[in-house]
């Protein structure tokens, strides 16, 4: 087995932002030799139970995580690395819920930093935004005014990192992904330039929206429709590439070839992790009415009276 893991997947119940079922997601990392994979949909843990059956027939590790999204757009990976973790992350999706209206999760930083007890993080800055920071100011103004957007959300990004930083100690990693676009050399340097200043460590991922290259075609169709608009007039708002489908090991190597240590941190994350959805187990609550005899005792007496 591989010793990268794929930790960026969406699956399409993040619903008109993943192109492949969880079960196509986690067979394809079995046939690649992928150590295991992480499921993380966006703010949901929708995904992972189907994930979770199939990767026990694959004899591949599954793990459990969330792609957590907060109003402002700011965006990490959260994965329990226990049971008791697992539990405040479910409560804190909960939170999120119940602000929203059915299928949107309202999220602030604040709180993912009051549930972060346990969890493992990695940081998603945009790589648009990073490759735009490392640009030649002496531009004209429409792509001056460009930078300069991309330099304020870099510093919130920045200010957003820290506050988690310091609440997650030693947990905190920084993810990148190779755009194969013409600002992603630049942006790659970027985030290994930022990791560092942050000191954290950078994480490898893939970005994954699909299992195979050929579900492009439906990824663009569902981002038009999420988007409302058609092929024609989605512009930049699809992926440049069909490339953010999984990959083996010896590709991430090769597309991290100046930074080997990024791949290395996907098995230093993964260790760190002990929790499965096979810990999980029903958990009654205590009976308020009382009473001698089982739950089963009580109902069948409370019945007849």
């Amino acid at each position: 087995m591989s010793p990268y893991t794929e930790l960026a997947v969406t699956s399409n119940f993040s619903f008109l932002r993943g192109a492949s079922h969880p079960e196509e997601l986690v067979a394809r990392a079995a046939e690649l030799g992928l150590s295991a994979i992480g499921i993380a949909d966006h703010n949901s843990f929708a995904g992972v139970v189907r994930a979770h059956a199939i990767a026990r027939t694959c004899g591949i590790r599954l793990l459990t995580g969330v792609r957590l999204v907060t109003r402002d757009g700011f965006e990490v990976l959260a994965y329990p690395q226990d049971r008791a973790a697992y539990g405040r992350l479910c409560r804190l999706l909960t939170r999120g819920n119940r602000r929203a209206r059915k299928g949107q999760c309202d999220l602030s930083l604040e709180d993912i930093l009051e549930f972060s007890e346990g969890q493992l993080f990695v940081l998603l800055p945009d790589a648009g935004m990073l490759g735009s920071i490392q640009q030649n100011c002496e531009t004209d103004d429409a792509t001056k005014s460009s930078l300069d957007l991309s330099m304020r959300a870099y510093a919130r990004f920045c200010q957003a990192a820290s506050r988690l930083i310091a609440a997650a100690p030693e947990r905190v990693w920084l993810g990148i992904a190779i755009t194969y676009g013409a600002r992603s050399e630049r942006g790659l340097a970027a985030a290994a330039a930022l990791a560092r200043d942050l000191g954290i460590t950078l994480l490898a991922h893939n970005d994954v929206h699909y299992h195979c290259p050929e579900r492009r075609a439906l990824f663009d169709v569902l981002t038009c429709i999420r988007e409302k608009c058609t092929i024609d007039t989605a512009g930049k708002r699809l992926l440049a590439n069909a490339e953010f489908h999984l990959k083996d090991h010896k590709e991430m190597v090769r597309l991290f070839r100046r930074h080997p240590q990024a791949i290395t941190a996907t098995q230093i994350f993964v260790s760190q992790i002990t929790f499965s959805l096979d810990e999980l187990r029903y958990h009654y609550p205590d009976d308020a009415i009382g009473g001698a005899g089982t739950p089963q005792d009580i109902l069948t007496r409370l019945a007849f009276d």
